[in-house]
């Protein structure tokens, strides 16, 4: 069987390939559409080896296929491949659900489970469906930093309840020597968290690989959608600081690797912000911004009245309004800090706005 991770290692290269021939002026459309091909074969090997990594690729490559017959206005094609697209997107979104808040839920029931059981006999059993649930999350590729931040916060809940089961529930269970089973469950809970703990540090490295191997993706997920004023550039750098400093990953090298690009990113944003943006050109850009989530908030507002949809239920709407509101006050509030009408009574504004 070949190497995952060797694979995937490959694809990446070979997006880099394709993107650097696309960025050209003169596109070479045979070396292009050979590149394409070359990548969906590379893609498609991965298909009975790791399938949420072949669905993730497929739908990186569709999309970059899309926008490719965009730029050389071939309308038959671009309708086709959009019609691939949509049809990755689907599946993609239901590989996502392996990491869903019910799948969280469904193994936190399982661990309290184990301290109302009457029968001890099926610990042995119930931690063996925990670790079949938490294997397919493992696997999900992390694309983006809110599934990192998820995943993290999720994995450090669920090992802060193994500990505690460990220490109270578990821990008074008498040990039968004559019973192998009922001897073991230290040790199989013991293996388990060990299993989280090494799951959880390979997925956040896997995260790091995607990172470091589409730097103009990491440009984008850094700074690109949130205001652009010093203050929010400084404030989401210092979150990034915080969750990839190699200080908690073991000294492990491509945690200095991705935070030296972090750097230099965060200085090219702070530059342009100090001598290429106008304050005109500030001011606009916030309000468009601010004006775009005002009116995404106005949507989930109205589908909140109607008592949500198939989509999303009532309160994941009213979480979405009042979200969108504060992203749009933000926007709003950068745009008047630009005209300098915001000073002494701007944190009581701030505070005001996150608690309505």
């Amino acid at each position: 069987m070949a190497n995952i991770k060797d694979l995937n290692l490959n694809i990446h290269q070979a997006f880099d390939t394709l993107l650097t021939l696309l960025a050209n002026q003169q596109l070479d459309t045979t070396k292009i559409e050979n590149q394409f091909a070359h990548i969906f074969e590379k893609i498609t090997d991965l298909e009975d080896i790791s399938y949420s990594h072949y669905v993730n690729h497929r739908f990186r490559y569709h999309k970059i296929h899309l926008a490719y017959f965009q730029k050389i206005k071939d309308n038959k094609k671009e309708i086709k491949e959009e019609e691939s697209s949509i049809q990755t997107d689907h599946i993609s979104n239901q590989e996502m659900n392996y990491d869903s808040e019910e799948s969280w839920k469904s193994i936190q029931d399982r661990i309290t489970s184990l301290t109302h059981l009457q029968d001890t006999n099926e610990i042995p059993n119930i931690l063996k469906d925990i670790h079949n649930l938490l294997i397919p999350i493992f696997q999900h590729p992390i694309t983006t930093i809110n599934e990192y931040i998820i995943l993290q916060n999720n994995s450090n809940e669920i090992l802060s309840l193994f500990e505690t089961l460990k220490m109270t529930e578990l821990d008074e269970i008498p040990s039968d020597e004559n019973n192998d089973q009922n001897s073991n469950y230290i040790d199989l809970l013991n293996d388990l968290i060990d299993f989280v703990f090494k799951d959880l540090e390979n997925r956040q490295i896997y995260f790091v690989e995607v990172l470091l191997s589409d730097l103009p993706y990491l440009n984008k997920v850094l700074f690109d959608d949130i205001p652009q004023t010093e203050q929010s550039i400084t404030r989401c750098y210092r979150e990034w600081a915080r969750i990839f400093n190699s200080d908690k990953h073991g000294g492990n090298p491509k945690f200095d690797e991705l935070m030296k690009h972090i750097n230099y990113i965060r200085d090219c944003y702070l530059s342009k912000i100090y001598s290429l943006c106008t304050k005109s050109n500030i001011i606009k850009n916030e309000l468009d911004q601010g004006h775009k989530h005002a009116k995404l908030s106005m949507d989930f507002k109205k589908r909140f009245n109607d008592g949500g949809d198939k989509e999303l239920n009532v309160e994941q709407l009213e979480k979405l309004v009042s979200f969108e509101a504060l992203r749009a006050f933000e926007h709003y509030r950068a745009a008047l800090k630009s005209l300098g009408k915001m000073n002494q009574n701007e944190a009581d504004i701030i505070q005001r706005a996150r608690n309505s």
